[in-house]
């Protein structure tokens, strides 16, 4: 992976910014923190707050916008890393928002990989879908919309890695 000519960016999270990383524009956020890092990296953290999640869609938008996907797929990958997100900041913050998210958006030419991490412990409630409740969607959802749904349950925290293959 090459570094990135000079576009290492972080968003002051008090302030609002509008930055640029080989193409991908990246609108005004309100405290959220973006780091571009490398050509093919971008990084991004949020307070475990349901009210970051369209930021983060709409970051999941730019990056699969700049890798020239279909509208269907980036319409699924806007709703997969949405759903692992609300499922970080809901089961992943055992402090709410004093925890973080971590979402790292990186890609080759043949796959992109999301990386959601938190600092819980895990929560495995994919067998429960259909027992009478509306909840319990999200990891089916995410299984059915990507290549590859990983989970990595670490002491530090919780990291769900969605891979969809481009070509």
């Amino acid at each position: 992976m090459r570094k990135s000519q000079g576009l290492v960016r972080s968003l002051n999270p008090m302030r609002r910014h509008s930055c640029q990383c080989e193409g991908i524009r990246i609108p005004r956020l309100n405290r959220v923190s973006a780091n571009f890092t490398q050509s093919n990296q971008v990084e991004v953290r949020f307070k475990a707050d349901m009210e970051y999640l369209a930021a983060v869609r709409l970051i999941t938008q730019k990056v699969a916008e700049k890798l020239m996907l279909s509208n269907n797929s980036v319409y699924d990958l806007k709703l997969a890393v949405g759903e692992a997100c609300a499922n970080a900041i809901e089961h992943g913050s055992p402090l709410g928002s004093e925890n973080d998210v971590a979402v790292t958006f990186s890609w080759t030419e043949k796959e992109l990989r999301i990386e959601i991490a938190d600092q819980g412990t895990g929560c495995w409630i994919e067998s429960k879908v259909g027992c009478g409740s509306d909840r319990g969607f999200g990891i089916p959802i995410m299984r059915a919309l990507m290549d590859q749904v990983d989970f990595v349950v670490g002491l530090d925290g919780t990291k769900v890695i969605l891979t969809k293959r481009l070509r």
